[in-house]
């Protein structure tokens, strides 16, 4: 009877210990801890898309995982969680095309404009719209619930260069890489792929306490000041510049680039900047054509044809990976996708000007063609300028500084 008390204890507890082992496996398996068992953490790693050097650009199927993972809303501090921030141009009126609370990805939380936008003095005068301050974005992730575990995912029912703009800012604040992902598409192409998905349901995360004080540090080298970028728009065209200079706004009929249209001014309602035109030894590099049907070329291609892949299309503007890059559009928003190729796909050395040609369009001496600054004034560029126009109108033409001295 012994023997037989034994046998029955012993085919009970192993009975026992596979439900209890099998309650665990299921938990771990996409209950609310997610991950793939009950002692690993669930993680945020996945593949670069081919030629990429890094995993940060994203497919919609790759969020979608993180989804089924559990780590998107995610609240316990088991392992990493996931926060897709939508950044656009967002607005809190009911009746606005954009409203806030319109379809969005699951999860989903919305950053406005104007939350990571800052108007600032450097130079010789006020810019907007420049990287918002530490106060600015620690307002955003601590409202977004992001901690030291999270991975953030980029995306945006506007322009792509929103995505692109939030991932900069964050880059700039000290986020690594690691921590960053961009969904290629955006809300567009993650609706298509799941239309199903797409909800009005508002997130109502709980806040953190998580600080840019918690990173490593500003990535300063990141951004160019408008001193910085004069610095290298004078020396851009000599022998020897080891700089690459890229503008976004590309060599159109009607271009700021070619000087054949007035770039806007910020902050005046209005107002266009003093001259346009480009520096001399500067590339045209449309953010346009960096895509197909909205969704990034491949980072490299065998084709012959440099329109095809990314890294052919920078290198016919001069770009090579031991050069460093400097990239700007009309307000710092449009030249981040290029940032963003050169940051996150290829690996290289970039900087965006973040005051762009909305400010540095302003550094002039030339009293007759508008310009404020101080005769001879340091801070003047025009000289370094090809395409020159004049935007008062009368000396609206393509000549060097030096040959309209006579008329002052």
């Amino acid at each position: 009877m012994q023997n037989k008390f034994n046998r029955s204890s012993l085919k009970m507890g192993v009975q026992l210990l596979l439900i209890v082992t099998a309650a665990f496996l299921v938990w771990g398996c996409g209950g609310s801890g997610g991950g793939s068992s009950y002692d690993t953490a669930p993680e945020t790693n996945n593949a670069p898309v081919t030629g990429a050097a890094t995993n940060v650009l994203i497919e919609p199927a790759t969020l979608k995982a993180f989804m089924d993972e559990g780590l998107v809303g995610k609240t316990t501090d088991f392992g990493a969680n996931v926060v897709i921030l939508d950044f656009g141009p967002y607005v809190d009126t009911e009746t606005d095309s954009m409203y806030i609370n319109g379809p969005r990805i699951p999860g989903a939380c919305r950053v406005k404009k104007a939350d990571l936008d800052a108007v600032r003095f450097e130079g010789v005068g006020l810019a907007s719209p420049m990287a918002p301050t530490g106060a600015q974005i620690d307002a955003v992730i601590q409202r977004l619930a992001i901690n030291e575990n999270t991975t953030i995912v980029f995306t945006t029912g506007s322009s792509s260069y929103y995505s692109t703009r939030a991932y900069w800012i964050f880059r700039y604040w000290g986020f690594p890489k690691e921590r960053l992902r961009l969904l290629d598409g955006g809300n567009s192409a993650f609706s298509t792929a799941y239309p199903s998905l797409m909800t009005t349901a508002v997130p109502t995360p709980t806040a953190s306490d998580y600080s840019v004080k918690d990173l490593d540090g500003l990535n300063n080298d990141l951004r160019a000041s408008v001193g910085e970028m004069i610095g290298i728009i004078k020396t851009l065209d000599l022998p020897g510049s080891t700089d690459v200079v890229l503008d976004a706004r590309g060599d159109g009929a009607t271009s700021g680039y070619n000087g054949t249209s007035a770039t806007s001014a910020q902050l005046v309602s209005g107002a266009v900047t003093v001259f346009d035109g480009h520096p001399a030894g500067g590339e045209a590099l449309s953010q346009g054509t960096l895509f197909t049907s909205g969704l990034y070329k491949p980072a490299s291609d065998d084709d012959t044809d440099p329109t095809n892949d990314l890294t052919s299309l920078f290198a016919a503007k001069g770009w090579s990976a031991d050069k460093k890059t400097t990239v700007y559009c009309t307000t710092g928003y449009s030249a981040t996708p290029l940032f963003f190729v050169l940051d996150a796909m290829l690996g290289a050395d970039v900087q965006l000007f973040d005051g762009s040609w909305s400010q540095l369009g302003k550094y002039s001496d030339y009293a007759y063609g508008g310009g404020e600054l101080p005769a001879n004034s340091d801070w003047a560029i025009d000289k370094y300028i090809e395409s020159l126009t004049y935007n008062k109108g009368e000396y609206s033409r393509s000549l060097l500084i030096e040959s309209l001295s006579g008329l002052l």
